[in-house]
């Protein structure tokens, strides 16, 4: 039985948010995080759903090819060392150097693929790159040209890092991700691997040296981008966010959505570069996610200085630390095999428990790493390297599922780009923090504390997972919203003026704003209504863009505005008159009122003149005074010049705060005349007031706020003709409040 509303329905937030709700179960599910498990190996249901391994193939091919270059400076730093005369010091700066250029490129990449299934191509492109710096370090004739080398180097690689793990995510179903995370992740072990084995090969029998090595890798590395050239982007979200839509155009009794479906997908207003970035930053989860990926990142140099502390403590030459390495991989490897199936059952059940799981075992993993520092003897290194690299199957996966899921599907490059931003922060800090440390306290020390630093970024993993399951909600939430909003339009329902949906807001860690909802029509006068501090403002404030929820959503004529600048929300036609800050007290009237006209579009400037002519018409109080400054005006005569903004902007929504306080009553009826002028000309108006009368000369309707929450919501004239009605929501609102 169909489940869609009735044409002639208008799309209210009730209807949104039981609609809503009773698709989550299903939705859930699509989205691999309903309870269900999935136990089907890996390659069986790959089969089974008609989805091909060649991506993942050529992904992990790419990784082994991408990360020898790193692999191979990190076991022969000590003999490129000898050649050029270098300290580990160098080693460290040079990688400082490199992460600081390569800054810009994740943002950039970032901003080249948004809204476009350029990813592939961007990694194929950035490979090939990767491939040709490789051998030419190895043909490097001074240490500045193998630092120039080494920064084009970590350029490529940064490239790199920002799409694969997105792309990734969107060629692959969410009951398979940790798995297919931990084949990519397990390519970086893999090249460690091959990477060993070659050091191992090439510096004894075959007798080459460093840079014989570097020149055979950058060949195996351009063969890997040969092998790996019919890679192909997707799209966004094919496998949830699509899967979802899916679930809810079944209910709604619309045509399944089609791959591909790009200009259905990014219906509505498509955020820009920064917007995209708030947006990611304002999910707890990833907030935290990406802070421990910064802290975790601390302990990266340490790779480098553990070959140093190998070669001086135990007289290991490079193919000893390649064995040492060897081994590791091995284990890490076996690591990724056994504890993957795992982790993708986890996730499916409960995503938190995989967190807290993934966390546990990388603090004893990182415990395991610092006692390698104090050991006297091989058989008992390699003891604890076995033992370390056992515990690293899940914590990378989760992390990696965790931060590419919270967030919408369009936005998977950005989250790329920002985790490769903290984790280049992170390292770059720790690059400074261990040669600071080992030039005073040496280099055991050193390893040491880093360590028990990077053990931080676990306990913030599993901090991060306490938040998972909402976060994850709410992105299901928004493709289901996007979709009941489409059936409206496209089916003859009203679709309202402005759209709130369960709205969170937050000042710091205080929470203002508990799970809002309001509905407005087109050209409606709305109260709201409350005491102070009730929350009035701080919803206006997230209306009109000037702070950014916390969760929920808002919508402008059904489009999503939640997470747009202010400046975009004015150019969309919302306005706001902010009580007793409506002017600039500085500037004369005339200043204000030109002021104002920078807000109309820039088509529109030309015409700013007779917008001005028409406000002063409209409030001819002001025409006497254009050359005073503000501050001289009276209370109401300020009021006055913050409604001719609004009457030179010609808003469809604009937002007063307090209109009027503090004002005698005769003013404030000339205000409230202004209104209506305002509003006969097309304006939806909210007007927040603590005066009942004043709201209920002019509403229609009103909503009644207590403590962050919505208590009560009905037309105007029950509360005219029922005046114990009003007294009662005001009492009992502060009654439960006082509970």
């Amino acid at each position: 039985m169909s489940t869609s509303p009735e044409p002639t329905a208008p799309a209210t937030t009730e209807g949104m948010q039981a609609f809503v709700d009773s698709q989550m179960t299903k939705a859930r599910q699509e989205a691999g995080t309903g309870g269900a498990v999935d136990r089907r190996r890996l390659f069986r249901l790959l089969r089974e759903e008609n989805v091909s391994a060649y991506p993942l193939m050529a992904l992990l091919v790419l990784g082994v090819g991408g990360s020898l270059a790193s692999s191979a400076v990190g076991v022969l730093s000590p003999d490129i060392a000898r050649t050029f005369g270098l300290t580990p010091q160098y080693f460290t700066s040079l990688m400082l150097i490199g992460q600081t250029v390569s800054f810009i490129v994740p943002l950039f990449v970032a901003r080249f693929v948004q809204h476009k299934a350029r990813r592939a191509a961007v990694l194929l492109v950035s490979q090939a790159l990767w491939s040709v710096l490789t051998g030419l370090q190895g043909l490097a004739i001074s240490a500045a040209m193998l630092l120039g080398l080494s920064i084009l180097d970590r350029m490529a690689g940064a490239a790199q890092a920002t799409v694969a793990q997105p792309l990734l995510i969107d060629l692959y179903p969410p009951t398979v991700r940790v798995r297919v995370v931990a084949f990519l992740s397990s390519a970086t072990i893999v090249a460690s691997l091959v990477a060993s084995g070659v050091i191992v090969l090439l510096t004894g029998p075959v007798n080459l040296n460093w840079r014989g090595t570097f020149l055979v890798m950058g060949l195996v590395a351009l063969i890997s981008v040969a092998f790996a050239i019919r890679l192909r982007d997707p799209g966004y979200g094919k496998y949830d966010a699509e899967k979802v839509r899916a679930v809810a155009r079944r209910s709604l009794d619309e045509p399944a959505v089609e791959p591909g479906d790009d200009e259905r997908i990014a219906r509505g207003t498509r955020l820009s570069m920064l917007e995209a970035l708030r947006r990611i930053w304002m999910i707890r989860s990833m907030r935290i996610m990406l802070l421990a990926v910064m802290v975790g990142s601390l302990v990266l140099p340490t790779a480098t200085y553990m070959q140093f502390y190998f070669a001086d403590r135990f007289a290991l030459d490079a193919s000893g630390r390649a064995m040492l390495s060897l081994v590791g991989g091995v284990v890490s490897l076996a690591s990724f095999v056994i504890l993957a199936p795992l982790g993708d059952r986890i996730f499916q059940r409960s995503p938190k428990l995989m967190f807290y799981i993934a966390g546990g075992l990388g603090i004893f993993g990182s415990l395991l790493g610092v006692a390698q520092l104090f050991v006297y003897s091989i058989p008992t290194l390699v003891a604890l390297t076995v033992a370390t690299s056992a515990f690293v199957g899940l914590t990378g996966p989760a992390l990696i599922v965790g931060t590419m899921s919270v967030v919408p599907a369009a936005l998977r490059p950005h989250t790329g780009a920002l985790t490769g931003l903290f984790g280049l922060v992170g390292t770059a800090a720790g690059t400074a923090l261990l040669g600071g440390l080992s030039t005073t306290m040496g280099i055991v020390p050193a390893i040491a504390t880093t360590l028990g630093i990077g053990i931080a970024a676990q306990i913030m993993g599993m901090i991060a997972g306490k938040y998972l399951r909402k976060d994850l909600d709410s992105v299901i939430e928004e493709v289901i919203e996007e979709e009941y909003v489409a059936h409206a339009a496209a089916s003859g329902s009203p679709v309202p003026m402005l759209s709130v949906r369960n709205v969170e807001y937050h000042y710091g860690s205080t929470q203002v704003l508990f799970g809002v909802d309001m509905t407005m029509r087109e050209g409606e006068v709305l109260a709201l209504l409350g005491v102070n501090g009730a929350g009035k403002s701080t919803l206006l404030r997230a209306i009109s863009g000037l702070g950014a929820c916390s969760g929920g959503s808002i919508r402008l004529q059904g489009h999503d505005i939640t997470y747009l600048d202010a400046e975009r929300r004015t150019r969309l036609g919302i306005t706001q008159v902010p009580g007793g800050k409506a002017v600039f007290p500085d500037l004369t009237v005339l200043e204000n009122l030109r002021c104002y006209t920078f807000g109309l579009p820039a088509g529109e400037r030309r015409a700013a003149s007779r917008r001005i002519d028409d406000a002063l018409a409209a409030f001819p109080n002001l025409a006497d005074r254009l050359h005073l400054p503000a501050s001289s005006l009276s209370g109401g005569e300020q009021q006055m010049l913050g409604l001719a903004k609004a009457y030179i902007l010609r808003p469809k929504l604009l937002l007063i705060d307090e209109l009027s306080l503090g004002l005698a009553p005769k003013v404030v009826g000339e205000l409230l005349d202004a209104v209506r002028t305002i509003n006969a000309q097309g304006t939806a108006v909210i007007l927040v007031e603590q005066s009942v009368n004043v709201a209920l000369a002019i509403a229609e309707r009103a909503y009644f706020m207590e403590r962050g929450q919505i208590r009560f919501e009905g037309p105007t004239r029950e509360l005219r003709e029922n005046r114990e009605m009003l007294r009662s929501v005001f009492l009992a609102g502060a009654g439960e409040g006082a509970r």
